[in-house]
């Protein structure tokens, strides 16, 4: 009840919504935007976007169901426990993870009540700046009352940045549901900058998401609590003097989709302006 959304879009292919709440941390910031994207009629990602402003640990945790968890790019060890009267064991952390490194749940069938022959997976890639990455287990349990009761041990990864108060994190990461193979072949951070050429902070997000199929995607999803006036992003040539765009080129490297929010966005010669909550346009 103390946050407000900030942002909602909900278009043919694109989806977001943003959430602010910086009462619930008594903080400067707390502010999340998760983008759904679609890259065919079955298939699904999510860019998740979590800017805090406040405080001096910020540990950001995610789970999936009971199952299997493998990583890659992680170099764990052993770790202390994260403590705070949270319901976990066995930690293991990377103290320098590699931007992109990624985390991969295959669902348990049985628990999850699903064919024996399924192959359901949950998968996250970590593009987050200066964060530890730390594995472990959480204590759930599943069903309430009459219904068949389990208690279980799943994984959890927590995603975690520590340093002098008012700390500032921008957590950025990929997740991915999928059967059988995953669709996302990889993510990467882009540079932006304001118009006088100067170097964005962390909080302005530019990322690329090149997909299996050869097609690739640019989400810019600027602060809100901090935004310039526009933004220029070279490996693209995009202009952008908005919240939020979203770009799809094909197999061909040709503009295929754009969505924009109130503002005007150029990449190269096509210029998008729109005076709407925004715009979802097919090219």
């Amino acid at each position: 009840g103390a946050g407000k959304t900030t942002l909602w879009i909900d278009g043919e292919s694109f989806h977001s919504v943003r959430i602010s709440a910086p009462e619930a941390i008594e903080g400067e910031q707390f502010e999340r935007t998760v983008s759904l994207i679609d890259h065919s009629e079955e298939d699904a990602y999510m860019i998740d976007i979590f800017r805090i402003i406040g405080g001096s640990d910020h540990a950001r945790f995610l789970h999936s169901y009971a199952g299997e968890l493998t990583t890659e790019g992680l170099n764990l060890e052993e770790a202390e426990e994260y403590g705070h009267e949270t319901l976990m064991r066995h930690f293991r952390c990377d103290k320098n993870p590699p931007s992109g490194w990624s985390a991969d749940w295959k669902i348990d069938n049985e628990l999850a009540e699903i064919p024996p022959e399924s192959d359901i997976h949950l998968r996250t890639i970590d593009v987050t700046t200066g964060a530890v990455a730390y594995t472990a287990e959480a204590w759930v349990t599943t069903g309430f009352r009459e219904i068949k009761t389990q208690e279980l041990w799943i994984p959890r990864l927590m995603t975690r940045r520590q340093g002098t108060a008012p700390l500032h994190s921008t957590f950025v990461s990929l997740i991915e549901p999928y059967e059988g193979t995953s669709k996302i072949k990889a993510i990467k951070r882009l540079t932006l900058e304001e118009e006088d050429g100067t170097p964005c902070s962390d909080s302005q997000v530019a990322v690329e998401i090149e997909l299996i199929s050869g097609q690739r995607d640019l989400l810019i999803a600027l602060d809100s609590h901090k935004r310039p006036t526009s933004v220029h992003q070279p490996d693209w040539d995009v202009d952008l003097s908005a919240d939020l765009c979203w770009v799809r080129r094909d197999v061909n490297d040709q503009l295929k989709k754009v969505t924009l929010t109130k503002g005007t966005l150029k990449i190269g010669d096509f210029t998008l302006e729109t005076d709407s909550e925004f715009i979802e346009k097919s090219l």
